[in-house]
């Protein structure tokens, strides 16, 4: 329930402030590719540019915690496995004391 409020609200805010931009940079802009070239308004192109940024950030993003938890998880079984080897020496250090 909470996250649909959350969404609401960021509609009902997103929303007024998305058509403002829109309707303040409403001119057109020429976009050019080699093959062509296509006449956007400004706030669309602004729009879909930060849009592909934070795509490209959030991905780069999850790479990179996806490559920590990988390491953690190996630095865990190599912690595991010294912890086995190191545990039968404390045990013997303790009996013989």
């Amino acid at each position: 329930m909470r996250l649909v409020l959350k969404l609401i609200f960021l509609l009902v805010l997103v929303v007024p402030v998305a058509v403002a931009f829109h309707v303040n940079n409403g001119q057109t802009v020429t976009v050019d590719y080699y093959v062509g070239a296509i006449h956007p308004p400004l706030s669309v192109v602004v729009a879909v540019t930060l849009l592909v940024g934070a795509l490209l950030g959030g991905s780069m993003n999850l790479w990179i915690l996806n490559r920590q938890r990988r390491r953690i998880a190996k630095l865990k079984s190599t912690l595991k496995k010294i912890e086995r080897q190191t545990a039968p020496s404390a045990a013997a250090v303790k009996d013989a004391g």
